[in-house]
């Protein structure tokens, strides 16, 4: 899906991203449709080796702050994080938000149980659950996944099943979902050939009650490019470059026409690593 859906930027896009021993800094700007730029500042400080704080300014008002630690109990990759956030509504209103989240995953021979628990507060409440199972047997893999929120009563919100196979260069995933008696399904291929790359997904909407597909291809160019090309069967057709320009620079751009009307929407990004 990644081959599909990426490497298609907004208007104009720019980040820098600058990495130390100690402090991660990161900076976005995108260019608005009414010709404004919207920056946003992420530093993460790291105060140990299983501990970082990271900080989040933007220039809408909102402003978030997050402590992570990690492999909290020995032999288990696992992880704790509490989140408190500043966030302005589409009405200009002030909403203050906190939350935590707890997560762990324990791995016996070819399988790997998760576990994820959401709180949507500090204070004690019932938290979001999500379950989940990954098995491994030759070259396949097959994946479980379920949703589960407790209040007056408990609902599942959410159930996920998933299967792929993958060779040296031939990838294939069936995956199906079901919420609220929506089912939903896709279909995805990805097939690495010495010249180009290729990705294909078809997806079934349960709500809308229509199937859509895509294809895509890449290719290397002689000038150390990546090239790409999408097709979908909503009529639109995606073209885009992606190059590393210089050793810590990189250059993409995008559009994407509509056939039907030939709109289109043409975007640039430029990632810099200090």
């Amino acid at each position: 899906s990644d081959l599909i859906s990426k490497d298609f930027p907004g208007q104009l896009e720019v980040e820098v991203a600058t990495k130390n021993a100690n402090l991660d800094v990161t900076t976005n700007m995108d260019l608005n449709p009414d010709g404004t730029f919207a920056a946003k500042l992420k530093p993460t400080f790291k105060v140990c080796d299983c501990s970082k704080v990271e900080v989040t300014l933007d220039t809408e008002g909102n402003h978030s702050t997050k402590v992570t630690a990690t492999d909290l109990v020995k032999n288990l990759k696992s992880s704790l994080s509490i989140n408190c956030a500043r966030l302005v509504d589409v009405n200009g209103q002030v909403v203050h938000t906190q939350s935590v989240t707890a997560d762990a995953d324990y791995t016996y021979n070819r399988g790997t149980a998760s576990l994820k628990l959401a709180f949507p507060s500090l204070s004690v409440c019932a938290p979001r659950t999500t379950l989940a199972f990954v098995y491994l047997y030759d070259k396949f893999a097959f994946g479980a996944e379920g949703v589960l929120s407790f209040g007056e009563s408990t609902e599942c919100e959410k159930v996920s099943a998933n299967v792929e196979y993958k060779q040296m260069r031939n990838i294939l995933s069936v995956g199906a979902s079901s919420s609220k008696g929506v089912v939903d399904a896709s279909v995805k291929y990805f097939y690495v050939h010495d010249q180009f790359l290729l990705g294909t997904r078809v997806n079934w909407s349960g709500e809308k009650q229509a199937a859509s597909a895509d294809v895509a291809f890449a290719k290397p160019m002689r000038d150390g490019g990546v090239g790409k090309l999408v097709f979908n069967t909503n009529g639109v057709v995606g073209l885009s470059y992606k190059k590393q320009i210089c050793a810590n620079s990189v250059l993409t751009v995008g559009t994407k026409v509509n056939v039907d009307n030939l709109q289109q929407k043409t975007g640039v990004a430029l990632s810099f690593n200090i």
